[in-house]
């Protein structure tokens, strides 16, 4: 029996790809280096701002990712508040949070980011889990959820959209549902095209 449901943030509960798109757009502006398609800067979707800095630019001044670095906090604000959430995405949490089974935000972002970027949602959810200093894929923040609900590994689905996250779900050894994007196509995962899909596993 499914007690928990678990859900990375961007691209899996916030539709935030163009958002964040634009955000690293113009770091890597900043930095000085060549322009980037969607495609290549949202393929790293799901590392922590610096790490996905480093896989864009490559090797990088150090007063320079300072500044690119400020560029992304102060920017990422106003860029996420344009994002809206993902379709069916208030309507899953709302039913889950009726029948009882926990949820909670598994996410590499800082405190302040979550704030932002759960802004319209937070109310749906009973915990934020964030990973600190232990980034996914190492699985803490997975752990220290289920750890705070009381829940065993197999009554849990963690809910993502990247490569991280399937890393992040098999370390873990939780059970883990990808939702699929036209960036992800060839990520081999047990995949859903809709979060509605979720329901199912219940």
């Amino acid at each position: 029996m499914i007690k928990a449901i678990l859900f990375d943030i961007d691209g899996t509960l916030l539709d935030s790809d163009e958002a964040l798109y634009r955000l690293f757009r113009d770091a890597l502006k900043i930095l000085g280096k060549r322009p980037k398609s969607k495609d290549e800067i949202l393929k790293y979707s799901g590392l922590t701002a610096q790490e996905w800095l480093f896989k864009l630019a490559g090797k990088i001044d150090k007063e320079k990712l300072k500044q690119a670095h400020g560029y992304l906090v102060q920017d990422f604000t106003d860029r996420i508040k344009k994002a809206r959430p993902m379709k069916h995405a208030e309507h899953v949490l709302k039913e889950l949070k009726k029948r009882g089974i926990k949820t909670a935000i598994i996410t590499n972002q800082e405190h302040e980011e979550i704030v932002q970027s759960m802004h319209q949602l937070h109310e749906h959810v009973s915990l934020i889990s964030y990973a600190g200093k232990k980034h996914k894929p190492n699985p803490f923040a997975i752990n220290q959820a289920l750890k705070k609900f009381n829940v065993k590994k197999r009554e849990a689905i963690y809910v993502g959209d990247s490569q991280t996250d399937v890393l992040t779900g098999k370390n873990a050894k939780v059970k883990t549902l990808i939702l699929t994007h036209q960036r992800n196509k060839k990520l081999k995962a047990e995949k859903i095209n809709d979060l509605l899909e979720v329901l199912k596993f219940l």
